[in-house]
């Protein structure tokens, strides 16, 4: 059986019962672990002396360890599609990656590669495939996909397609 208590609203809600929300719980609480060993990184490093401060090699090594949290943050949301293919959470921090992350496509699509059928074949999973497409850079001669965008001096709405044939610039 699944429960759902919300306390003071949606965000708030506590769901227990359902393999999803167990699995988001233990992820978050890996998460949290992380977030906390920065938390007191920071600190150290906040209420150091002046001498330590001033110090090179401090500095350095709050500096390498800060890298190593970053990475461990960063690293932490495949790692646990590597271990878990098969579970929906997979597919949600994939699609959270590529958000943050967009120059990240081909290790997102790599890790999207490995998860079940059953979660490819979702909407969800649907979505984040065309994510992934969306990032993927045109191959040479392809024709530009359709785009409709506003200009910049009057805010009105144009088609790519309208200009046709004329010299543009697109910048982004």
């Amino acid at each position: 059986s699944v429960y759902i208590k919300i306390n003071n609203s949606v965000e708030d809600a506590n769901i227990t019962g359902s393999p999803l929300n167990t699995s988001y719980m233990a992820y978050k609480k890996g998460m949290e672990m992380i977030n906390e060993e920065f938390t007191r990184l920071k600190s150290v490093a906040a209420n150091s002396s002046p001498e330590q401060s001033g110090s090179e090699y401090f500095r350095d090594s709050i500096n390498r360890q800060l890298n190593i949290i970053a990475q461990m943050h960063h690293e932490k949301p495949f790692s646990y599609v590597r271990r878990n293919p098969e579970s929906y959470l997979s597919l949600y921090l994939l699609k959270s990656a590529i958000q943050r992350q967009p120059a990240e496509y081909e290790r997102v699509e790599e890790a999207f590669n490995s998860l079940t059928h059953t979660l490819k074949s979702s909407i969800t999973g649907k979505e984040l495939s065309e994510i992934i497409s969306s990032y993927k850079p045109l191959p040479a001669g392809m024709l530009a996909p359709f785009i409709e965008a506003r200009k910049m001096n009057t805010n009105a709405l144009f088609k790519l397609d309208d200009l046709k044939g004329k010299n543009i610039l697109l910048q982004f």
